[in-house]
């Protein structure tokens, strides 16, 4: 679908061209929907860079998506700002006209790719930029939405989070997927499960290191992929006594996943003599 073209603006390059340029001439309110991933707009800085512009103008180009992919529940086709709105609030309360492009994107992918070239100028975007974008994905919305959270109330990183809930362990890790818009959340409740076995082994009088527990992320990827090895034999609480016996000692050690989770899994044979878990493979990259 085509943008329907205001009365107040106008296009100024061919009628050809792939990527249709336009300029707002002032007068009625330009309207378009704001990204929910973008910041709040803040009065102070629009109030300093109302200064510059009067001084100086602005010259530069403001680029829009117009999809209807990013609004839940509505098919209508909308125009969002992909950058730059504290200088197009700045235009628009000076009535100053301004030029701007408009892309019609239909493919989530392809608009959160646009948006991470235009806000990272000098600086490009890490995993929790992608996250944040495709929250404003209908389609892609309860995924990663749910990744956030779980990262936020577990104090992971985006791909360790990542990792455990798509995958129920950390050996893959998800970056290219979540960068990609391909991310989808299968093991939530295993994923909890293990956060909080972890949060209840930090919480115990005994564990005199217990912050440097949960800031060890090679214990952290261990002991996830342990309990994934050992499938249903885990019992916490049985488990949890021998741990601080024969493993709460080497917290601090220089131990790699890899280490933990054979320690861990020794631990557990010896208290489940005839389930022998075995390590599985190790970390790759998807």
């Amino acid at each position: 679908m085509k943008f329907n073209v205001p009365s107040n603006v106008k296009r100024i390059n061919s009628s050809k061209s792939d990527h249709p340029l336009y300029e707002w001439l002032g007068g009625d309110m330009f309207n378009y929907k704001k990204l929910e991933s973008n910041r709040e707009t803040s009065a102070a800085h629009i109030s300093k860079m109302r200064d510059a512009i009067n001084r100086f103008g602005y010259m530069g180009c403001f680029v829009f998506v117009y999809t209807n992919k990013l609004t839940s529940g509505d098919n209508r086709h909308h125009l969002y700002l992909l950058d730059g709105q504290h200088r197009i609030n700045t235009m628009v309360s000076l009535n100053k006209p301004f030029v701007f492009y408009v892309l019609t994107l239909n493919d989530a992918e392809e608009i959160i790719s646009n948006m991470a070239n235009l806000n990272n100028v000098g600086k490009s975007w890490v995993a929790v930029d992608y996250v944040n974008a495709f929250t404003n994905v209908a389609s892609l919305r309860s995924d990663y939405t749910t990744l956030m959270n779980f990262s936020k109330n577990y104090s992971m990183s985006i791909i360790d989070a990542g990792s455990l809930l798509r995958s129920g362990h950390m050996r893959y890790k998800n970056g290219n997927m979540i960068k990609r818009g391909l991310f989808k959340v299968n093991y939530e409740k295993i994923a909890i499960a293990y956060a909080q076995d972890i949060l209840d082994i930090l919480s115990d009088n005994r564990a005199t290191h217990r912050s440097s527990i949960f800031a060890n992320k090679q214990f952290t990827h261990g002991y996830c992929n342990f309990r994934h090895d050992v499938g249903s034999t885990y019992n916490h609480k049985v488990f949890k006594k021998a741990l601080f016996e024969e493993v709460v000692p080497l917290i601090n050690s220089r131990l790699v996943a890899e280490d933990w989770t054979e320690r861990l899994l020794d631990v557990h044979n010896k208290l489940n003599p005839t389930s022998s878990s075995k390590k599985s493979t190790s970390v790759i990259d998807i």
